[in-house]
């Protein structure tokens, strides 16, 4: 193939490109970990260099022959591109501006990361009783509106073959605890039970268990939701003793985790602005401070 002038020139021309490429390839495998500290250069753009080390195996692993070649030329090609465009980025930007960015954002991490470590530390001797929550609550509750309906509720779902259903709806409907034990007996009987009613929801979940529901103003304890529902052979009984309608101010026990949380972060605040407070009486103590 490379007898004549031609073949001869083309030969040297591959060589001359590809053939350290393929001895790259070839000797990666053979890298002692003394050599992978020196530096074969490649290519050179202004004082950045590219080293034979730096050619990922990733790039041609798997590959075989002309195949190999091409992607470490295309790697290297994209190199070069990048670092050309960084080159004329760096004679035409003004790199003290970055450099001041580049300190701000630094100086921005290091703040954040050293109030990552105080927040463990100071949240540990944070204490917030029951009576100062409440007395936030009352201060702040207006600032707290329901956006959603939300019900306090408790049912009962049962096939309306099972032979007993009579005296759970007799149960469900008196609602004393003796009634509650005896429903409870017959747990595995029924479809779903929900006899802790505590917990406040918002009405659209209860539609997803049970579509028919309907609610509206007025409600609340005086005015009672208490209803027995066939449908698809099942039985539904269902007590909403309790709701608060969009505008409504939302109940203590519902935002109590959130009150928690806002109080919290409040008196980690203050506890943060008190200690700076001390680090920089302490720093002006020990004369790391310095006024000129």
């Amino acid at each position: 193939m490379f007898g004549n002038a031609s073949g001869r020139n083309i030969r040297a021309k591959w060589i001359g490109w590809a053939g350290w490429i393929s001895l790259l390839l070839a000797g990666a495998c053979r890298w002692s970990p003394r050599e992978s500290n020196t530096c074969t250069v490649l290519v050179r753009v202004g004082d950045e260099v590219l080293c034979r080390k730096d050619i990922p195996a990733s790039v041609y692993r798997q590959m075989h022959g002309q195949d190999s070649v091409l992607a470490v030329k295309k790697y290297i090609d994209r190199w070069v591109t990048e670092h050309v465009f960084l080159y004329y980025a760096r004679q035409n930007v003004d790199t003290a501006r970055i450099n001041r960015l580049a300190e701000d954002y630094r100086n921005s991490l290091l703040s954040e990361f050293y109030e990552t470590e105080l927040r463990g530390t100071l949240s540990d001797s944070i204490r917030i009783g029951r009576d100062e929550l409440q007395a936030f609550y009352e201060r702040h509750k207006q600032n707290f509106p329901a956006e959603d309906t939300l019900i306090r509720w408790r049912y009962v779902i049962m096939n309306d073959s099972f032979k007993d259903r009579y005296k759970v709806m007799r149960w469900f409907r008196g609602g004393k605890p003796e009634d509650t034990e005896k429903i409870e007996e017959q747990y595995k009987n029924l479809l779903a039970v929900k006899l802790d009613s505590s917990q406040w929801i918002p009405f659209s979940e209860a539609r997803k268990i049970m579509p028919f529901l309907q609610l509206r103003k007025p409600y609340g304890r005086k005015y009672p939701y208490r209803i027995t529902k066939s449908r698809e052979s099942r039985v539904y009984l269902v007590d909403i003793f309790d709701a608060v309608y969009p505008g409504d101010i939302l109940p203590y026990d519902y935002i109590e985790p959130q009150l928690r949380m806002l109080l919290k972060q409040k008196k980690w605040k203050n506890s943060l602005q008190a200690l700076r407070q001390k680090m920089r009486y302490e720093a002006e103590k020990q004369k790391i401070v310095k006024y000129e």
